[in-house]
């Protein structure tokens, strides 16, 4: 009986963790966090490029000091469907929770 592998989704603030980063889950999600842009190029600039699409790869993430990657909280549900497909099981912890508006100790007098 094969167990089901965690991945972690860490969420501070806007900004998104996935832990632990495996060669494997990057594989994984690597495709749906990135996109070609064409860029089709005219007059001048084309004969000088001698092209007439200029192509560039963008990384909607990056590696952080711990080589986990990193991303926007947007992509959550993307990251997440595109694990579970494989198999793998999410957790989500928020390391930043909105604290309780009564928490706040604001004085009504001001200066």
């Amino acid at each position: 009986m094969s167990k089901v592998k965690t991945v972690t989704l860490l969420k501070s603030g806007n900004r998104l963790v996935i832990q632990p980063t495996t060669s494997r889950i990057m594989a994984i999600l690597a495709p749906h966090l990135s996109f070609q842009e064409k860029r089709f190029l005219y007059g001048k600039e084309a004969a000088e490029k001698r092209k007439k699409i200029e192509i560039q790869d963008w990384e909607l993430y990056t590696l952080d000091h711990r080589k986990r990657m990193a991303t926007s909280f947007g992509f959550h549900k993307r990251i997440r469907l595109a694990l579970e497909r494989c198999g793998y099981k999410t957790r989500l912890k928020d390391l930043s929770p909105h604290p309780l508006p009564s928490s706040h100790n604001v004085s009504s007098k001001m200066w």
